[in-house]
């Protein structure tokens, strides 16, 4: 049974590149350069990208909750004459 190596004995062509780049950037951050063989900071990208991804849908669900709490988003607003729109109302 092979292990897998975690770092490049050879340098990278020009296609095995083109492959970590566009799994860098459309797969997920961090795993092309892991693949490409640098592991530290693949594994810094790849733990930024989780991070960043927990933060938005923490956003997310305090975004949806504090709409569940007001289902009336104009609640507030007054018409204005002139532009036919909404807007806040003078303080």
């Amino acid at each position: 049974m092979k292990m897998i190596s975690w770092s490049r004995s050879r340098p990278l062509n020009r296609a095995e590149a083109w492959v970590c780049v566009v799994t860098n950037q459309l797969v997920t951050p961090g795993l092309g350069s892991i693949v490409a063989g640098r592991l530290w900071p693949g594994l810094i990208q790849l733990a930024l990208a989780v991070a960043g991804c927990v933060l938005i849908v923490i956003w997310f669900f305090h975004l949806l909750q504090a709409m569940l709490q007001n289902p009336d988003p104009t609640a507030g607003l007054r018409l204005d004459a002139r532009t036919g729109g909404n807007v806040p109302p003078r303080i």
